[in-house]
């Protein structure tokens, strides 16, 4: 795994997130954007099978950006992608929705990684 690797992976979940948002029926949620992560704030806790980071939000027609806590919820098989760096295998399905829960009151993303 490299540096430039690993930012490619949260560039293209970045582009996953907002295409779910965007497609949303929710009101509530299909206006926000996820702009990217706070530099430095991926942190991996794979005995526990997730990854944190915090992300920049836009809110409001663009007038706020706001940090949102996100958790990527790994399977077992997803671990081991994670730890092995096949970035390619933890990238949601372009044509699903089950992945991605937005929690806007507590300012929060979930992300199911099969």
């Amino acid at each position: 795994m490299t540096v430039a690797e690993d930012s490619i992976f949260w560039q293209r979940l970045a582009r996953r997130i907002n295409d779910r948002l965007r497609a949303s029926r929710d009101n509530n949620i299909r206006f926000l954007w996820l702009d990217g992560l706070v530099p430095g704030s991926v942190t991996s806790q794979l005995d526990q099978n997730k990854v944190l980071a915090t992300a920049f939000v836009t809110e409001g027609d663009g007038k706020s950006d706001t940090h949102y806590r996100v958790e990527m919820h790994l399977s077992t098989p997803a671990t081991d992608a994670f730890r092995m760096g096949e970035w390619n295998k933890l990238l949601p399905s372009a044509d699903s929705d089950r992945w991605l829960k937005v929690d806007r009151a507590a300012k929060k993303i979930d992300i199911a990684c099969r």
